[in-house]
């Protein structure tokens, strides 16, 4: 697993940034993105992100989602779940 920072300065930053990283990859490559969905995490206990707008933005972009009880560093405290999220998402792009 690897793990790139986005620039966050304009989008087509944060995709170059991307393909640098990809580019450096030996083999085939399944990208999981933070903010980029259509399989979502919700951290039910988030304060930063109120999840009921989480939830929302999943529904209107038909998003796969699930909620775990966590803040907004659900992918730290709840790296199981974030596992079988991805993994998922790899079935559903076979």
């Amino acid at each position: 697993m690897v793990a790139e920072q986005n620039p966050l300065t304009w989008l087509a930053d944060d995709v170059a940034a991307t393909k640098r990283i990809i580019a450096l990859q030996d083999g085939p490559v399944i990208l999981v993105g933070h903010s980029y969905a259509g399989v979502v995490m919700i951290a039910g206990n988030d304060r930063a992100i109120a999840p009921e707008l989480e939830k929302d933005e999943a529904a209107t972009i038909k998003a796969t989602s699930i909620t775990v009880p966590a803040n907004h560093l659900a992918m730290l405290s709840h790296p199981r779940e974030v596992a079988e999220l991805i993994e998922q998402a790899a079935a559903k792009a076979k």
